[in-house]
């Protein structure tokens, strides 16, 4: 998640395309980033919710969304998967500085993946 420069929805899907033709923005959680909502087929409309978002670093998929829209490619991963947050310009480029964004590289900077993961989803108060 902290990688997402993105949400992708598919072109014909009804429910989004007000948002597509507003150039509408969402506010990524945990940092702040302002990412776009994009139209591309590569969302499929059937599954859940039809939005799907984009890690165009992290995934080989979501690479090809990032390039078909000229998306950031923001790695936030050591080559021993362990989070590189404090002092990685790709990661806070564009975002404004924040308690929330501080808070978060001060408690995900350097961890493991799985356990930042973890620590993400459940609440940073997880010993996970």
């Amino acid at each position: 998640m902290l990688g997402d420069t993105a949400v992708a929805v598919h072109p014909d899907d009804e429910r989004y395309k007000h948002l597509v033709a507003q150039k509408t923005h969402v506010i990524l959680p945990l940092v702040g980033r302002r990412t776009p909502i994009v139209a591309d087929e590569y969302s499929d409309p059937e599954k859940g919710s039809g939005a799907v978002k984009i890690t165009p670093a992290h995934d080989f998929n979501d690479f090809e969304v990032g390039r078909r829209h000229a998306l950031p490619m923001i790695n936030v991963l050591s080559p021993e998967g362990e989070l590189l947050l404090d002092a990685n310009p790709d990661f806070i480029q564009g975002v404004a500085p924040s308690q929330q964004l501080t808070q978060t590289i001060q408690t995900l900077h350097g961890l493991d993946r799985f356990i930042a993961r973890k620590r993400s989803w459940n609440g940073w108060r997880s010993k996970a």
